[in-house]
């Protein structure tokens, strides 16, 4: 069985002659936690096979167009009924085989935090500048949020950002806000880049000057 997305829901799947309940539960791509519930009417041997997304794995696409310029995050934590185990990664997947009985509980911890992304030097429009990024998300500055032209905003590669749940915002997101160079006088805030353009008229930038 082949876990790709992650989102709530439930589903019946035939396994082995029998039957058997996946419940998933999380609040990804905000939260980095994913629960999925397994339940089986008898014992039944079987390999569940967890996606791990590219940028799980320290790389943002499958190519070297783009690069992360701050330090690499840790493998996922993955536990099964509160217990952690060490897992074999195939072809971008997590493989959990066990013997699963009655309800068992997977749990997957996916770490979250602010990456810093530059683009190969051949592509000459972004030199010197960079993207941000958390989880599956790209973020942009919209000048709704900023006081500084965004594009006069300039990230120090040794910022430390803050995430922030922003329940009002667009129907709920997690936004970035960090020091905006030059002179440190000013905070930039950045907002998911598919968000941008449903509030107001403005300028908008996803790669920004680096500080």
């Amino acid at each position: 069985v082949y876990v790709n997305l992650f989102m709530n829901g439930q589903v019946n799947i035939h396994v082995n002659g029998s039957t058997v309940l996946f419940t998933q539960e999380t609040d990804y791509p905000w939260q980095g936690a994913m629960h999925l519930t397994v339940r089986t009417k008898k014992q039944s041997e079987m390999t569940v096979r967890i996606r791990i997304p590219g940028w799980a794995q320290n790389r943002p696409v499958p190519s070297d167009l783009y690069s992360y310029a701050n330090s690499s995050v840790g493998p996922p934590t993955i536990r099964v009924n509160g217990i952690e185990i060490s897992t074999e990664f195939e072809s971008g997947y997590a493989v959990i085989h066990r013997t699963w009985d009655g309800t068992d509980v997977v749990q997957v911890e996916f770490p979250l935090s602010v990456r810093i992304v530059r683009a190969h030097e051949s592509v000459k429009t972004n030199r010197g500048r960079i993207a941000l990024e958390r989880g599956p998300i790209v973020y942009a500055v919209e000048q709704e949020d900023n006081e500084l032209d965004v594009f006069d905003i300039a990230v120090p590669l040794d910022s430390d950002f803050e995430p922030m749940w922003a329940p009002e915002l667009l129907g709920g997101v997690v936004t970035i806000s960090g020091p905006a160079a030059p002179g440190g006088k000013h905070k930039f805030k950045a907002i998911p880049y598919y968000g941008w353009a449903h509030r107001a008229s403005g300028s908008m930038r996803v790669w920004i000057n680096e500080g």
